[in-house]
């Protein structure tokens, strides 16, 4: 543990001197303590030492009998990099999938099937969660074309839906599926506290409209302006013609960077 302790003040001595040297993006930001923890005394000594943004500690999550090993969220840069502190020192590990994080995917009957089926794709590449969330309870169906596509499972109904309980949102495209959500006072609900929050969320085609129209300050003629995709904070709006791998990249990018406040409460 006296190894530990050392560890974290030199990790925290660096970042603070860096912080003096005017480079003010280089913060320590603890996200999640796994449950093989620093012991509680080090974790509150990393805490101390460091510029923390007053985040709660996950509840259970810190114990005073863990190992002397731990992972903890760093960001430089505006980018996300995976501290691994054990009592040998620091590994700095780049975060760059969405590993772990869990996506929602806002659907109603009438989505475009081929769509989400590649976005389906895209998420389990970057090991990611998909949960489909929906105004109808069971099944909820897709469109190819003009006819009815296959139907998927819905993880859970918009009524019980907080933003809080993901890492992002997507929004696909689906002239028919956009009706139902623009008339779902829980669709507008969960919309406008992951913009609130700044949270990850990405919009396909005219889905952008629906956004537009929760919130006023979200301008889509400057979003679309910016080509076959673009960006307003953590807000990602992409053409339907875009190339999924353009779409990947982009929206890995907007979930791992930086955001000053990582709660949201619809």
């Amino acid at each position: 543990t006296t190894k530990l302790h050392k560890t974290v003040e030199i990790l925290c001595r660096c970042l603070y001197e860096g912080h003096q040297n005017g480079q003010d993006n280089c913060t320590c930001a603890v996200l999640a303590i796994l449950p093989i923890s620093l012991p509680t005394a080090a974790f509150a000594l990393l805490k101390r030492r460091c510029s923390y943004p007053n985040r709660e500690i996950p509840k259970g999550s810190v114990t005073g009998t863990g190992t002397a090993s731990t992972k903890a969220l760093h960001n430089q840069g505006g980018h996300n990099h995976m501290l691994n502190i054990t009592t040998n020192g620091v590994t700095l590990m780049t975060k760059t999938t969405l590993s772990g994080q869990k996506i929602a995917i806002m659907v109603a009957t009438g989505f475009d099937e081929q769509n989400f089926i590649e976005i389906q794709k895209m998420l389990m590449g970057q090991n990611a969660q998909l949960k489909v969330i929906s105004p109808v309870a069971g099944l909820v169906h897709g469109r190819t074309g003009t006819q009815l596509g296959m139907s998927y499972p819905v993880d859970a109904l918009l009524s019980e839906t907080l933003a809080v309980d993901y890492d992002g949102l997507i929004i696909p495209f689906g002239e028919a599926h956009l009706s139902v959500l623009a008339e779902e006072l829980h669709a507008s609900r969960i919309i406008r506290a992951f913009l609130r929050e700044d949270m990850p969320v990405l919009v396909q085609a005219d889905a952008l409209k629906l956004i537009s129209e929760i919130d006023s300050s979200i301008q889509s003629d400057a979003l679309q302006s910016q080509g076959e995709t673009g960006r307003h904070n953590r807000l990602l709006w992409a053409a339907a013609d875009t190339a999924m791998s353009t779409i990947t990249r982009e929206f890995v990018s907007t979930c791992l960077s930086d955001n000053s406040d990582d709660s949201a409460a619809a």
